[in-house]
């Protein structure tokens, strides 16, 4: 299988296009900077986004079997404090990417990396993929109307396209987030962790590795039977963990003797309680099973701990680069 990946110099990216060349599949990345990402295991190509007809050329050229789309915007924060770059990153340069697709003549699987943050504050828990989509954010409706898109361009012009809702990815290459945040804090000898919220938030995590190689898996299987149409697709554990929790094993996995506490505000446009529904994602892949959370977090810290270490500041330094490119 020949994949085409937007957002190789991401953290979700550079996971997916990593599993992708470890599963057998050729990978070919499209980007704008001028250089492949460090250590990027295919082919790279530097790409005008602005320019449909060019990027249609390149997805006649290459041909791809699928086209995994994981550029754009990834933070709800930022999405408050500048909305019309996260629409940019996000809804536009996803509707470009589709217009090319489009004119190219082909009729790649197409993945779009949408995420939980669609669903806002959900009813019942676990969500399933056809719960309420009522988003909270300027992120959330940036994926929303990412999805929409996804939904036009399967309807008036026969493309095959899934999206896939990222619950909580996290992992060693992520300098971002609150796993980051916790252990970033913890690092510094500080003899309080302050985190906001109450800890009673729950999130449903799935390590980096296993998303990525869910999505392979998701992919492998939509490409083999396509049809024209859109589908959602949750991508997460389908298990949740209390933020203090979280906190709590990471201060124990790096061994700091930090007292934690809550400033109890609420973080605007995070909501209170996620768990996924991944019957869906059973259904595509039987007997997928993510490792036990406390697992993931163990390695995920252990490597963070690893990179810090005098002799691998210059790779960690590398990390954080490729993680904030798009």
């Amino acid at each position: 299988m020949k994949c085409v990946i937007t957002g190789a110099s991401g953290f979700l990216g550079g996971a997916v296009g990593r599993a992708a060349s470890d599963a057998g599949c050729e990978v070919v990345a499209i980007g704008r900077a001028a250089t492949p990402p460090p250590a990027w295991p295919g082919d790279y190509r530097s790409v005008d986004f602005s320019s449909p007809d060019t990027l249609a050329a390149v997805m006649r050229e290459e041909d791809p079997d699928c086209v995994l789309h994981f550029a754009g915007a990834a933070s709800v924060g930022e999405s408050f404090a500048a909305p019309l770059q996260d629409f940019e990153a996000s809804a536009s340069l996803w509707f470009r990417v589709l217009e090319a697709i489009r004119r190219s003549g082909r009729r790649p699987m197409v993945a779009l990396a949408s995420s939980a943050a669609v669903y806002g504050s959900p009813v019942e828990l676990p969500i399933s993929e056809a719960a309420a989509c009522q988003p909270e954010s300027p992120y959330g409706f940036h994926k929303l109307l990412s999805e929409q898109m996804g939904v036009e361009f399967a309807c008036c012009f026969g493309l095959s396209i899934v999206s896939l809702r990222f619950f909580s990815v996290f992992g060693p290459r992520q300098r971002r987030l609150l796993v980051w945040e916790i252990f970033d804090q913890l690092r510094a000898g500080m003899p309080e962790l302050r985190l906001k919220g109450t800890g009673d938030e729950r999130r449903d995590f799935l390590a980096e590795d296993e998303a990525a190689a869910a999505t392979i898996g998701v992919v492998k299987a939509m490409t083999a039977g396509r049809l024209p149409g859109f589908r959602a697709v949750n991508m997460a554990s389908g298990a949740s963990v209390a933020v203090r929790d979280v906190a709590e094993a990471v201060r124990d996995c790096a061994d700091v003797p930090a007292k934690i506490v809550f400033g109890r505000e609420m973080l605007r446009g995070n909501p209170a309680h996620w768990q996924a529904d991944v019957a869906e994602l059973r259904r595509l892949l039987p007997g997928w099973q993510p490792r036990p959370f406390a697992k993931s977090l163990a390695a995920c810290v252990a490597a963070w701990d690893t990179a810090d270490r005098p002799g691998a500041r210059t790779e960690r330094l590398t990390m954080v680069s490729a993680n904030e490119r798009i």
